[in-house]
């Protein structure tokens, strides 16, 4: 076999095998292929390698040498040898008088090469030098050598080669992104991760790719670093919107009423009834003080819902409560008491001077689970006045989400202004958006 037809017939193959393609069909483009790429230019390299050429008689003892020496590199890379290939192909560069076409036929078997064997940086260099290689086919290189730098930790160079590969237009933009962000989380430089990771976020996002929980934890872990507050509840929010676990409600609750200034003890209800929402309720003692409030705010039905609630976690037990007994017989007699008082409360609140009563009958019934009867008490007390609008927006709000009403619950929710309530709204807000 001719130099020549080796090269079509070896380096092709060889070259698109290495671009990880399973048909030529893959690469971008209609003439972009790898296969077709090579194919072509050592068509055009054909004049100067065939035997028409060369041929018996013309061909110069360099020539011989450079063939004899493809011809073995070719067939270790056939065999998978490629580290010995890429030595036996190194032997060329003690012959002088190569034809620039014989230059370029060794230079691209040895970028093969240097791919297989993963000599990554030898690859590099001759990927930029190589002539006619499109920027799709380029892109798709680059992407390998860009995973062979990751793979050994050699994040400057894997860096480099993201950057590069969205420079020329690579399209597997996620990927490259998720490369940068990683590199420069992984060499300390906080500030450009923290763009990155926000800019790879954006993108996964406008995709509509769900981010990977490892990916907004560094956006929390990166804020941090460089003290943005405001990014940290951003990360947080994320977290809980799109991975709900009770720790991830857990971390944004605690951030958001650990705020200076955040009134917890006037809000204290609203907290619980968020951590209940959100399954992050653990602690005994949360259990207990929720109840409490609950009885003191006349609403014993949430009360006892609470009580079921502790009770089927395990998170009630008389060793960790002491006055339990106590308080489950106060609950149940409350509820049992106010229930039987509730119809006739309604009418009795229908006329009092401002709608805080109403409110509070739409809360018990919300409670019950009967939000038909609820949120038309709940509306109408607001519609005459309440002492705390927002508060009662924000109840509202919650009882809508319960409900199902997403657009409702978003309407009252959006509403509230307050400082504190506000804040609450939010993350009532996320948890009506929240993935799954």
């Amino acid at each position: 076999m001719t130099f020549t037809r080796l090269l079509l017939a070896g380096t092709a193959l060889a070259v698109w095998c290495a671009s990880g393609l399973s048909e030529p069909a893959r690469a971008a483009g209609p003439s972009s292929s790898a296969l077709q790429i090579v194919q072509q230019k050592a068509t055009a390299d054909q004049d100067l390698l065939s035997g028409a050429q060369m041929g018996k008689g013309q061909a110069s003892s360099a020539h011989d040498k450079v063939e004899e020496i493809y011809n073995a590199a070719l067939a270790l890379y056939q065999a998978g040898k490629f580290e010995e290939g890429l030595a036996k192909i190194g032997e060329e560069n003690a012959i002088e008088g190569k034809s620039d076409a014989e230059q370029e036929a060794i230079d691209r078997l040895t970028f093969v090469l240097a791919l297989h064997a993963e000599k990554s940086q030898i690859a590099q260099t001759l990927l930029d030098k190589l002539p006619g290689i499109a920027d799709a086919t380029k892109a798709a290189y680059l992407l390998e050598l860009v995973r062979q730098y990751q793979s050994r930790n050699e994040w400057d160079f894997a860096l480099a080669g993201a950057k590069r590969y969205l420079a020329i237009g690579g399209g597997e933009v996620e990927k490259a992104q998720g490369v940068i962000w990683r590199g420069y989380y992984t060499l300390h430089d906080f500030p450009n991760a923290l763009s990155a990771s926000l800019e790879t976020l954006a993108t996964k996002e406008k995709n509509g790719t769900k981010p990977e929980e490892v990916l907004l934890k560094a956006i929390r872990t990166e804020a941090k670093q460089v003290n943005d507050a405001e990014h940290v509840t951003f990360a947080l929010s994320k977290l809980a919107s799109y991975y709900p676990t009770p720790a991830n409600w857990n971390d944004l609750i605690a951030d958001t009423i650990g705020r200076p200034g955040f009134p917890k003890d006037p809000l204290a209800i609203e907290i619980f009834r968020l951590m209940r929402a959100t399954d992050s309720l653990s602690k005994p003692v949360q259990y207990h003080d929720y109840m409490v409030l609950a009885l003191q705010l006349g609403i014993p039905e949430e009360a006892k819902a609470v009580l079921e609630l502790g009770t089927a976690k395990g998170a009630l037990t008389p060793a960790d409560t002491p006055d339990l007994a106590r308080l489950r017989d106060k609950v149940l007699a409350d509820t049992d008491a106010d229930q039987k008082a509730l119809p006739n409360s309604e009418r009795d609140n229908a006329k009092s001077a401002d709608g805080e009563p109403l409110v509070r009958s739409g809360l018990c019934y919300a409670a019950l689970g009967q939000y038909d009867k609820a949120i038309p008490l709940m509306e109408h007390g607001i519609a005459k006045g309440t002492p705390d609008q927002d508060l009662s927006r924000l109840r509202l709000g919650e009882v809508y989400l319960a409900a199902g009403l997403k657009d409702k619950a978003a309407e009252s929710l959006g509403a509230v202004r307050k400082p504190g309530a506000a804040d609450l709204a939010k993350l009532w807000l996320v948890k009506s958006n929240q993935a799954g």
